[in-house]
């Protein structure tokens, strides 16, 4: 699967990958073989992989075999997705988890628990991440305001359908969408899930007209740019996935502020959010655009993600 962290690093290359680099991180398929009792060849799944972050090429999913590790892994029973629908979980759902869940430390939505007491800020609910932390959010049960871009009244009725109490226009002046959102602070967490430098801004602004209290001024993140920030007393985080979603490396060692593996577990494992979004379809997967075809469309994939800005593109191989 190709989305827009594929197509910038080829652009870009932030992460300063050494030649020659095999590119994705995101994949499902069939199981070669397995080490792990949890798979067995045949098996269907989808998974996330650390390629980038260990700059390790056997993990990288543009290739016709790519290693997965069984923690990162989910099998899909045929129960709830298939491959194809549920290829967009694991990543993307994951990072909004982890930014929600072990950054911004909400309780995990975990079925039959009491409502939490709580508000939630997602600005960008329409794109990919946004999309699954409102999920991640709502069905923990916190209340969640969301911002999004509602080109049309379907766009608006989806973001409500994911479990948003309101939604406001972002693209509205700035000062109006801060105004409208302050009436439901003050929040317990803020998530930047459109992680573009001119959200920044408003949702500095927003937390210092709703939060008095300016050691809790914090924005989550999904981009490193802390630029535009409106007061010194606001500090953005940002999440990264190669620090909380892989645990151990294989020679034991652990990226520092990394999630633990008892965490990890809650969220992978059986009964863990992404696998019940998976096999239950307990989450609303955000649909890709499939192309079908060889390795040699890779290029057409990546540029595809670029110019369809959010878009996700997956590559069947036939």
């Amino acid at each position: 699967m190709f989305h827009q962290l594929d197509a910038k690093l080829q652009l870009f290359d932030f992460f300063a990958l050494g030649y020659p680099a095999i590119f994705g991180a995101s994949l499902g398929g069939a199981v070669v073989s397995s080490g792990s009792a949890e798979f067995g060849a045949g098996d269907s799944v989808v998974a996330s992989t650390p390629t980038y972050f260990w700059r390790d090429n056997r993990y990288g999913t543009f290739q016709r075999c790519a290693l997965v590790r069984a923690s990162n892994a989910i099998k899909v029973t045929g129960e709830g997705y298939n491959v194809l629908d549920a290829v967009t979980i694991p990543t993307q759902a994951g990072i909004a988890a982890l930014a929600l869940g072990q950054v911004a430390g909400l309780e995990r939505p975990i079925p039959g628990v009491a409502k939490k007491e709580g508000t939630i800020v997602v600005w960008g609910a329409g794109s990919t991440v946004g999309t699954y932390a409102v999920q991640y959010a709502s069905q923990a049960d916190y209340t969640v305001i969301a911002t999004a871009n509602l080109s049309s009244p379907a766009e608006e009725e989806r973001v409500k359908s994911l479990g948003v109490s309101h939604v406001i226009n972002y693209r509205l002046p700035a000062q109006e969408t801060v105004d409208a959102l302050k009436g439901y602070g003050p929040f317990t967490a803020i998530l930047d899930a459109a992680a573009q430098p001119s959200s920044l801004g408003p949702l500095s602004t927003l937390l210092l007209a709703t939060q008095p209290d300016a050691s809790k001024r914090v924005i989550h993140s999904m981009g490193p740019d802390g630029q535009n920030v409106t007061d010194d007393s606001v500090t953005v985080r940002y999440t990264s996935f190669a620090k909380l979603g892989f645990g151990a490396k294989s020679d034991g060692t652990r990226e520092e502020g990394g999630a633990s593996d008892k965490w990890l577990k809650g969220l992978w494992g059986h009964g863990g959010w992404l696998r019940r979004g998976v096999n239950e379809k307990s989450v609303v997967a955000q649909k890709a655009d499939v192309t079908e075809g060889v390795l040699e469309k890779v290029q057409e994939c990546l540029d595809k993600v670029i110019k369809a800005k959010g878009s996700q593109v997956v590559l069947k191989l036939v």
